[in-house]
């Protein structure tokens, strides 16, 4: 195994950290605002099947249209429940963050070795190359259509963070708008080269 080799694997595994960790952070979200969506219609729900007609008419809802009421947020309690079993957002942002954990710990032993003074490395290199093989088999898949947005975003994150680490205390919101003002900037002259 070569030190390229070597280096390859560990940009691959500090991408797909990055990916996951995306994924993990966004289905986790997606989960809460669906299991949100369910508690607020059930205390709807449980709140008029409770309600005398003086609460309900406080609340500006007319006489018999109660039952309209608890039916409409029936059936929307019904469907986020479908909606919930059919997505699963939390078992997949749970099987994402897991990945996320093995992979950071791949990585710090790819650092461990990285940093090791021994003189020949490469029985360290061929045993990571092996867990290498072995953990990107066994962690969750990044969906093949969201690959390219996620390494963008990977490559865009590693860009500010360099940014951050050169300019100390400017807003990161200034060195995010600089940074894709930059790119935009230079894909476009690049394009104009090109013609």
């Amino acid at each position: 195994m070569t030190k390229e080799e070597h280096d390859r694997e560990y940009r691959v595994v500090d991408q797909m950290i990055s990916m996951h960790a995306y994924i993990a952070q966004r289905k986790k979200g997606q989960a809460l605002w669906l299991s949100l969506g369910l508690l607020f219609a059930s205390t709807i729900t449980c709140g008029f099947t409770f309600a005398d007609n003086a609460t309900i008419r406080l609340l500006g809802i007319g006489p018999g249209r109660e039952r309209l009421v608890m039916g409409i947020t029936s059936m929307l309690l019904f469907g986020l429940s479908i909606v919930e079993l059919r997505v699963d957002w939390g078992g997949t942002a749970r099987a994402h963050a897991d990945a996320y954990r093995r992979l950071s710990l791949l990585k710090a032993k790819y650092r461990h070795v990285h940093a090791s003074q021994l003189p020949d490395k490469e029985p360290l290199w061929l045993e990571l190359s092996k867990e290498y093989t072995d953990t990107m088999a066994s962690v969750a898949e990044i969906p093949e259509k969201s690959f390219a947005k996620l390494k963008a975003h990977h490559h865009y994150k590693v860009e500010l963070s360099r940014m951050i680490d050169k300019h100390p205390g400017v807003p990161v919101i200034l060195l995010a708008t600089g940074l894709r003002t930059k790119a935009i900037w230079n894909y476009g002259r690049g394009k104009r080269s090109i013609s």
